[in-house]
């Protein structure tokens, strides 16, 4: 799973690079309280999150994204301001035969279209994603 924090940019503009530090610890408080035993939570870079939240269907995931955005959403006290942040998410499954490297790869992929499709939204990868999409994210 791939979380980018939607406009975060704004963050910094509007409070303050040491306020979208704060922001940013706030973020991964709140990840470490939804992930459940055996989650790992790691920050890629800038504001971008990755979990891998081990062996469960489709359904379980798109509960457990429910509660990452819901947590993210709840009001944040930050510098004297009060902030909500929006998330998109992207997840995709690590194969018994695949690599976590080719499914951080797809869930990026899919990360960006949740973006696309106005942010605060969750994508799965899906082996027929549109060629614009694949075109559009090269990161890994």
């Amino acid at each position: 799973m791939l979380i980018d924090l939607d406009r975060f940019k704004a963050v910094n503009d509007t409070f303050g690079h040491a306020a979208g530090d704060d922001v940013l610890v706030e973020v991964g408080t709140r990840l470490r309280r939804v992930a459940r035993a055996g989650d790992i939570i790691a920050r890629l870079h800038g504001d971008e999150f990755a979990l891998s939240i081990g062996t469960i269907d489709r359904a379980e995931i798109a509960r457990f994204v429910q509660r990452v955005q819901g947590a993210l959403r709840e009001p944040m006290s930050i510098r004297g301001g009060t902030i909500s942040i929006d998330s998109s998410i992207g997840t995709s499954p690590i194969s018994a035969e695949g690599s976590s490297e080719a499914a951080l790869h797809d869930a990026d992929l899919a990360m960006y279209r949740a973006k696309r499709s106005g942010r605060g939204v969750h994508a799965f990868f899906e082996d027929d994603m549109p060629a614009p999409v694949l075109r559009e994210s090269s990161r890994f």
